[in-house]
């Protein structure tokens, strides 16, 4: 028989030290984006939840493209609350489940993909 190597114990485990976990960051990672949308749009003057609204609401496409995303996060304040408010107009169809942002002659479109098979609930548990 083999001999484990590298084993930990429960107890060994259970002791070492520890990070301390900011609670707050953990409930903002599994709000959706819907209630980053509406949260920013109640305080337009704060750049942080309209970042982080933006950045959930466009994470597929933003995720392909990481220079776009440095794009869009850079444009004027003005700018990104008519982007939000653009991706809560579309978000009102609970059938949407990805937003996708383009500029078509100067003006910002919000394009929503319905989510997979037409569900307009999601059930867990």
């Amino acid at each position: 028989m083999k001999e484990l190597k590298n084993v930990m114990t429960f107890e060994q485990f259970s002791s070492q030290e520890t990070e301390v976990i900011d609670e707050k960051n953990i409930i903002d990672f599994f709000k959706g984006t819907r209630g980053l949308v509406s949260k920013a749009l109640k305080n337009t003057k704060d750049v942080a939840n309209i970042d982080q609204a933006i950045s959930s609401a466009f994470a597929r496409q933003f995720g392909k493209s990481p220079d776009f995303k440095e794009k869009i996060l850079g444009l004027p304040l003005e700018t990104k609350v008519e982007l939000v408010q653009l991706a809560s107009d579309r978000l009102k169809d609970p059938k949407i489940g990805s937003l996708t942002l383009k500029n078509s002659n100067g003006k910002w479109l919000v394009l929503g993909s319905q989510v997979a098979g037409g569900a307009g609930s999601v059930v867990a548990g």
